[in-house]
Order: C-alpha cells, then sequence, then structure tokens
C-alpha cells in the first residue's frame, strides 16, 4: 500500500492544501496550476 500523506495532489482532493478547483464531480477533478505555462493553464 502506498503512503499518500506526502502526495500533492492527494492533498489538493482532500481538501489540506488549497487549490482554484474549476471542475469536479465523481470521477474528475481540475485545478488552476500554480506555475501556469500560459493563462487557464489547468
Amino acid at each position: 500500500m502506498s503512503d499518500h500523506t506526502n502526495c500533492v495532489f492527494c492533498g489538493i482532493v482532500r481538501g489540506d492544501i488549497p487549490a482554484v478547483r474549476v471542475h469536479e464531480d465523481e470521477q474528475t477533478l481540475a485545478f488552476m496550476d500554480i506555475q501556469p505555462a500560459s493563462p487557464g493553464h489547468t
């Protein structure tokens, strides 16, 4: 079993790490990149 406590993406999903969520449903979570390559990079 892997340890998800240090996983940045797992922290975003749990809500432990703040993120600007642009879409969320039962299977998908899309959020803005903290260092975008272009405007709107998700």
